[in-house]
């Protein structure tokens, strides 16, 4: 089975309230990937990585908010998610993309 292409977000809990939302062909390799940045303080995305510098993992909450399920990584529809990610960021008002 392929990876989890979706939809996942990083929300800031403790302190702030902010969602970071970002699109994964791997959900599970992007978060290893996010999180490798965030610790490394090495993430181009300036507020995320401020709040993970004051808070640390323990200060955040990773979810994917959706899993589009395809056979083959050919058929991932991009365009499906970006407008998934917009809706999420336009019903949001403490939402903004992961990656800048």
């Amino acid at each position: 089975m392929p990876p989890g292409h979706g939809l996942g977000w990083l929300f800031c809990r403790l302190a702030t309230g902010e969602t970071f939302l970002g699109i994964a062909r791997d959900t599970k390799a992007e978060f290893s990937s996010l999180q490798a940045k965030l610790s490394g303080d090495r993430h181009p995305n300036k507020r995320l990585q401020e709040l993970w510098n004051a808070h640390g993992f323990e200060g955040f909450e990773y979810s994917v908010v959706q899993t589009l399920e395809y056979d083959d990584p050919g058929d991932i529809d991009t365009e499906e998610s970006e407008e998934l990610r917009e809706l999420c960021l336009a019903e949001d008002p403490n939402a903004s993309k992961i990656w800048k």
